[in-house]
């Protein structure tokens, strides 16, 4: 089993999600960087902590609004909803 990166909260699962099963939806490039250290996948969220601009210029897909994200998130999974690892 791959351990958590330090920075993730100590109350997260360790085993319920893995890898490519995992699509964050954050809006920070940190957010999307921890993702991608599980070989998770990621959404960007434009209208939250950081600039859309820069978020944009990452080459990540964006979403305007959270509806649009979790559309996106659950595309990358290749699910028609959003589903529980239990």
């Amino acid at each position: 089993m791959t351990e958590r990166p330090s920075r993730w909260p100590a109350t997260w699962p360790r085993s319920a999600w893995t890898g490519r099963s995992v699509v964050l939806i954050g809006d920070s490039i940190d957010d999307v960087d921890a993702a991608h250290a599980v070989g998770g996948r990621a959404v960007r969220y434009g209208d939250g902590f950081t600039d859309r601009s820069r978020l944009d210029a990452s080459g990540h897909p964006v979403a305007g609004t959270l509806v649009e994200a979790v559309t996106l998130a659950t595309a990358l999974a290749g699910v028609s909803m959003v589903e529980s690892p239990n």
